[in-house]
């Protein structure tokens, strides 16, 4: 009755990779937080195979990750799009051009994420696909954040490829540029993750059904 009525109530931990916790999450909690005053929101922030582990492990109710599961014991939805762009400084001598070709990039210093992070396993998929992989890459470091790598391609360390929203100051602001490389798309989803033999509370159905309707306007 108090689900139907609106007046949920109580703590929700949610979980959250890389990108969802660091871009996309905040505003849906602050709108669900308007929705529902009395719930306190815990946001759980780590690499999809972190975020995996704790829904499995129940530390959280919920995650949202940049990744397909493999565990049979998650459902996955796939909720939210996303687009990654190679992103080069203003300097650049790339900043100017609408895309480059792969056999240019693989001499290029590249900044890498983690393993265990969604933007390598989603960027490792494309390259497989188009019948690279990521050893072809001239990686020069491995950063275990978006915005770790964000500033090392400020700095001149590398260029890497990341999400369009991890970057959308630096681009509008023209302190970074985004470039296509030519034949490759780097669409990805991510994906609502549960435990599939888990009862879920009312306030995670609750903030489920919040997500369904508030990511259509992502």
């Amino acid at each position: 009755m108090a689900e139907f009525q609106g007046k949920i109530k109580g703590r929700l931990t949610v979980g959250g990779s890389t990108i969802p916790a660091g871009y996309i999450l905040p505003p849906l909690l602050g709108r669900f937080k308007e929705d529902y005053p009395g719930v306190v929101v815990t946001l759980v922030q780590g690499d999809t195979e972190r975020i995996i582990n704790d829904t499995l492990e129940g530390n959280v109710e919920l995650g949202i990750v940049g990744a397909k599961a493999q565990e049979v014991q998650l459902v996955q939805k796939r909720i939210i799009d996303d687009q990654m762009f190679l992103i080069v400084p203003q300097r650049h001598k790339w900043a100017a051009k609408p895309h480059v070709v792969m056999n240019e990039l693989i001499g290029e210093p590249f900044i890498m994420r983690e393993l265990g992070s969604g933007t390598r396993k989603s960027i490792e998929q494309v390259l497989h696909k188009s019948g690279y992989s990521l050893s072809a890459l001239n990686v020069v470091a491995e950063m275990g954040s978006t915005e770790a790598i964000r500033q090392g391609i400020k700095a001149g360390v590398g260029v890497s490829i990341l999400s369009e929203c991890a970057v959308g100051e630096e681009l509008a602001g023209g302190s970074l540029k985004k470039v296509k490389i030519h034949g490759l798309s780097f669409k990805r989803a991510f994906y609502l993750t549960v435990h599939r033999y888990r009862t879920q509370s009312p306030l995670c159905r609750t903030f489920i059904k919040f997500l369904n309707r508030e990511s259509r306007m992502v």
